[in-house]
């Protein structure tokens, strides 16, 4: 009897450690996954950065060029308008009669 109740404290410590280092193993499993997905979120939170500044870099140069855009047109209307007086002053002129011909 004795030696059946010692088999079966034995048996039921090896249990036990089976359960114990099961554990252990889970744990150390978790924590690997944990580190990992902790390393894949700081990737991806850089990325998103860098996405991010692409963005605003894009917004900045479409902005310049709208700007740049706007004073090419302004630029064009004002020698338009430079164009159009110096031809009004020249159809004036020529209509005008010198004064030393009459």
């Amino acid at each position: 009897m004795r030696k059946a109740k010692a088999s079966n404290v034995i048996a039921e410590q090896q249990n036990w450690e089976k359960i114990f280092y099961g554990m252990v193993h889970m744990l150390h499993s978790q924590q690997q996954q944990l580190l990992s997905l902790a390393s894949e979120r700081k990737l991806l939170d850089k990325d998103n950065i860098s996405e991010l500044k692409g963005i605003s870099i894009y917004e900045e140069k479409r902005r310049l060029l709208d700007g740049a855009k706007a004073d090419w047109l302004l630029d064009l209307k004002q020698r338009e308008v430079s164009i159009l007086n110096y031809i009004r002053q020249a159809a004036l002129l020529s209509h005008q009669k010198p004064s030393w011909f009459d």
